[in-house]
């Protein structure tokens, strides 16, 4: 990472921290710059999220794109990974939350806390409606049908995501709060 980009990033830290900038406080942004990731582009690239998980546990997390895929994370450690069609990792410490997801064509496969978890899953379809785009993937989940989905706004900008992720985390869903 070079130095400008270590103050691009830092100055993103410090303007979402909202208040002093310890590294106790910092979570899942501090891991993203350990970890080496790097904003592919400018601060101007960074959005404000709200994540759910299981319609019970609300947090603002900032969206950074990074080479391969988009990082959602906030000072209280809570990091998700997201490819643009997947979440393939949840880490939310409050919660004892750490799960990893690889999918197939078919297949969905969690390693969680809980041990691992196989799913059958759908294709993405595509459906019609009046502004932007609708994406669902239909899952059968411990016998249930869970319907995964993606919104994508006219400008072609995800703007709210859900995703059903096993058992330990029921649900989560990331929607698009302010540019």
């Amino acid at each position: 990472m070079t130095n400008l980009s270590r103050l691009k990033l830092a100055g993103i830290l410090l303007v979402t921290a909202g208040c002093s900038a310890g590294s106790n406080q910092l979570g899942g942004l501090t891991t993203l710059i350990n970890e080496g990731i790097e904003p592919s582009t400018s601060s101007a690239d960074a959005f404000f999220w709200v994540a759910d998980i299981n319609e019970s546990n609300e947090a603002d997390v900032l969206a950074i794109a990074v080479s391969d895929h988009t990082a959602f994370a906030n000072r209280d450690g809570w990091i998700i990974r997201f490819d643009g069609w997947e979440i393939f990792e949840v880490q939310v410490p409050e919660l004892a939350i750490s799960i990893k997801k690889q999918s197939t064509d078919d297949q969905e496969i969690l390693e969680s806390l809980d041990g691992i978890q196989a799913y059958e899953c759908g294709l993405w379809v595509e459906l019609a409606v009046d502004e932007g785009s609708y994406f669902e993937k239909r899952c059968s989940v411990d016998g249930q049908e869970r319907v995964n989905y993606i919104k994508v706004n006219a400008q072609g900008e995800t703007t709210e995501v859900l995703q059903h992720l096993g058992v330990q985390l029921n649900s989560i869903r990331l929607s698009k709060i302010k540019d």
